[in-house]
């Protein structure tokens, strides 16, 4: 694998091999390419969040955080990594020297008194006067400083350095699939209109999630109107990716959620499932929120049942939206022959209940 000291790698570049080699484990490697990719784009956002999802080092996970946070002030993934920063664990912090003696003095260059008062005393709002650029090559020397220090401990004890990344997620593979047709825009027996329930309630689900989680969302039906059927039932676009780091990319899509089209399930089933890469250990899972059935020719019942007889390892669930008996017919099975579960939400309240069933 590349580590991106060619000349001709771009920041994109630096950022894919830098994926790839926090998937494998080879986190260190992971950290250099991605302080590569934000010194040849220090506004990429991405870069800045890997880095602060991959350090260990408190303070240095706070430079990246202000950086974060400087550059998309509500970025949601700031706001997971602040609150993970933000809560107690003094336990982590006695076992770390034990296992990690080299570190220490490796994490005193992240915050070197010139800047660590200014930091620590000067109100938040005060850091976005400071230039880019003097943060930037602030948070390099930190990172730097760290990376160094794993590699003296390796070097040192012959054995490898320990991932610092945040375990236990990193194999969990979720793509939303959100209906964007015109009935969406009815009301529930609560009184909410459909579009604005599925959209809240999948907003406050998202922040459950771990920053490492892979989180994606597919929408169909949202761009092009019912009355344009042929381009509507080929209206499914991809807001974001299966991976990590994009949670704030979905917050931010939410406002252009407007439903007018029609309701092409089995394309847009199809699609999702593609968009998981297969890996041993890896659970993917489809979660459909609908309130219709099929409306452009498919059999996503159909598709779902080959796909699964294929080999491709899925699972299907499926929240049917106050639907009638028809709909949650078609929607029960494409649940059950995914593996998975279907539930009926008749109002907003049931919805939230239904996604908290499926997260379990």
């Amino acid at each position: 694998m590349s580590d991106g000291k060619n000349d001709g790698s771009n920041a994109a570049d630096l950022i894919e091999q830098g994926i790839a080699a926090a998937n494998l484990g080879q986190n260190k490697a992971a950290t250099l390419l991605f302080i590569k990719a934000a010194r040849q784009e220090p506004k990429n956002l991405e870069a800045w969040i890997w880095l602060g999802r991959l350090l260990d080092d408190p303070a240095a996970r706070r430079k990246c955080l202000e950086m974060i946070e400087s550059i998309d002030p509500q970025n949601l993934e700031a706001r997971f990594l602040r609150a993970e920063l933000d809560r107690p664990a003094a336990p982590v912090a006695e076992k770390q020297p034990q296992k990690i003696p080299v570190i220490q003095p490796a994490a005193s260059t992240v915050a070197p008194p010139p800047v660590q008062p200014a930091t620590q005393n000067a109100p938040r709002r005060d850091w976005r006067w400071i230039s880019l650029g003097a943060c930037l090559s602030v948070c390099i020397l930190g990172l730097l400083g760290i990376a160094a220090g794993l590699l003296l401990w390796e070097n040192w004890s012959g054995v490898p350095a320990p991932v610092v990344s945040a375990p236990g997620m990193e194999n969990v593979f979720v793509e939303y699939i959100l209906d964007g047709s015109n009935s969406m825009n009815e009301t529930l027996p609560d009184g909410v209109r459909k579009a604005e329930a599925a959209k809240q309630t999948l907003l406050d689900k998202l922040k459950t999630y771990r920053p490492e989680t892979n989180v994606g969302l597919r929408v169909y039906g949202n761009s092009i109107a019912a009355t344009d059927q042929a381009n509507s039932c080929q209206d499914i676009n991809l807001v974001a990716p299966v991976q990590p780091g994009f949670q704030g990319q979905i917050v931010n899509w939410m406002g252009d959620y407007h439903p007018q089209g029609m309701t092409p399930i089995a394309d847009s089933l199809r699609q999702a499932i593609g968009d998981f890469t297969s890996g041993n250990g890896h659970l993917n899972s489809v979660v459909l929120i609908s309130d219709g059935h099929e409306t452009c020719g498919g059999d996503p019942c159909a598709l779902v049942k080959d796909l699964k007889a294929s080999g491709l390892r899925f699972s299907t669930y499926v929240i049917g939206l106050n639907v009638d008996d028809p709909t949650r017919q078609q929607l029960s099975c494409i649940a059950q022959n995914g593996g998975g579960v279907y539930q009926d939400a008749k109002d907003s309240g049931q919805l939230k209940q239904a996604l908290d069933n499926v997260q379990q």
